[in-house]
C-alpha cells in the first residue's frame, strides 16, 4: 500500500509542464504527495499549485515558501490555489511565522517548519512549536553529526493520521490475508534496521554541543557574523547580500566582488587555505531576483576564530588584485 511520500517538484529548474510531467511519473509510482518546492511570488509556484490541483483531486500537495516574503499572503495564495501543507524556513522572522500559521491554520492548512539553518536547533524547535507549527525537521550533519540522519517532530493526532511511507520490520502491528494494522508513533514510520550508527553519533553531537553550550554557541556565532560583515564589508568592489539587521541574518555571509565570478572566487581563495561555497546554493530564482549568476558564501560555527575572518579578508584582496 504506498503511503504518503512527498516528491518535490523543484521549480528553480522546470517549467510548468514539466513539473507536471514529473508529478504525473510520481503518482504512477505510487506516491500520495506532491511538494512545490520554490520561492512562490518571485516564482511560477502559485501556478504550479493550481495546475496540481486541476489535475490531482483530492491528492495532499505541499507548498514550499522559501521566500516567506509574503508570510500569510503567500500561505493564503497557495492554500487558496489548492495547497493543503505548507513549509517555512525557521529563520524567517517569527512574527511572520505566526501570522502564517494563523492564516493557515484558519483555511484549513497546516505547516511544516524546515529548521536546518538554525544556528541552536533544540531551541528553534521549541520556539516553531510554541508558534504553532504542526511539525518540523532537522538534519544531523547540519550539527556536528553525521550525513544520512536527521530528525522530524510532529503533533501526534497528525503522525496518527498518516500512512507509513515505507514497509517493514517492526513498522507493522498485525498482518492477516485482508487487512493489516500498522505499530504505533513512531514505530509505524520507522521501518527496517534503523541507521544505529547515524543515530549514535547524532546523540553524540547532540551531547557535545549541550557541552558547549547553544546559547555560548549562538553568541559566538553573532560575535563573528558581526566583525566579518564589518571587515568583508569594507573591502572595495564587495557586496553582501542578506538582512541587514544581525538579529535576522544566521553567521553566513553571502556576496560577490566587483566583476569575479564566484567560481573564481572560491578557487583563488581555496589556493589560500580558505573554504567558501560558491554558486546558486540552491535558490537559482533568488540568484535571479538579485541579477546575479552566484554568490561566493563564508559560514561560521563555533570552531571559526576572528583570525580565520581576517585571513578571508586578506584572501579576498588577492582576489580584487588579479581581477583589478
Amino acid at each position: 500500500m504506498p503511503g504518503p511520500v512527498t516528491t518535490q517538484v523543484s521549480l528553480d529548474v522546470t517549467t510548468i509542464a514539466e513539473a507536471l510531467e514529473l508529478a504525473r511519473g510520481a503518482r504512477r509510482a505510487g506516491i500520495d504527495w506532491l511538494e512545490a518546492g520554490t520561492p512562490l511570488i518571485l516564482g511560477e509556484g502559485l501556478h504550479a499549485v493550481r495546475a496540481m490541483r486541476e489535475e490531482f483531486s483530492g491528492v495532499p500537495i505541499v507548498a514550499d515558501l522559501k521566500t516567506m516574503d509574503g508570510a500569510g499572503l503567500e500561505a493564503e495564495m497557495m492554500l487558496g490555489a489548492g495547497a493543503t501543507h505548507v513549509v517555512v524556513m525557521s529563520r524567517a522572522h517569527w512574527a511572520s511565522v505566526k501570522e502564517m500559521v494563523k492564516v493557515a491554520h484558519g483555511l484549513g492548512g497546516e505547516v511544516m517548519a524546515d529548521v536546518l539553518a538554525a544556528d541552536d536547533k533544540a531551541a528553534e524547535a521549541r520556539a516553531m512549536q510554541d508558534l504553532g507549527v504542526d511539525c518540523y525537521a532537522f538534519s544531523g550533519h547540519k550539527m556536528c553529526g553525521p550525513t544520512g540522519i536527521g530528525a522530524l517532530w510532529a503533533r501526534k493526532d497528525l503522525l496518527e493520521s498518516m500512512s507509513p511511507y515505507q514497509g517493514g520490520g517492526e513498522m507493522i502491528h498485525f498482518v492477516g490475508r485482508d487487512e493489516s494494522t500498522w505499530a504505533k508513533v513512531p514505530h509505524k514510520f520507522e521501518a527496517g534496521t534503523p541507521n544505529i550508527a547515524g543515530a549514535i553519533g547524532m546523540g553524540a553531537a547532540v551531547d557535545f554541543l549541550t557541552g558547549v553550550g547553544m546559547d555560548a554557541i549562538a553568541a559566538h556565532g553573532r560575535e563573528l557574523l558581526a566583525y566579518a560583515i564589518e571587515q568583508v564589508g569594507s573591502i572595495e568592489g564587495i557586496r553582501i547580500y542578506g538582512p541587514e539587521s544581525l538579529d535576522e541574518h544566521s553567521a553566513v555571509v553571502s556576496f560577490t566582488l566587483g566583476d569575479a565570478h564566484p567560481h573564481d572566487i572560491s578557487t583563488i581563495l581555496d589556493a589560500e587555505g580558505i573554504a567558501v561555497r560558491a554558486g546558486h546554493h540552491c535558490a537559482q530564482l533568488v540568484m535571479k531576483h538579485f541579477g546575479v549568476a552566484a554568490t561566493a558564501r563564508a559560514s561560521f560555527y563555533l570552531y571559526n576564530t576572528k583570525d580565520e575572518v581576517d585571513r578571508l579578508v586578506e584572501g579576498l584582496d588577492i582576489v580584487r588584485g588579479i581581477f583589478g
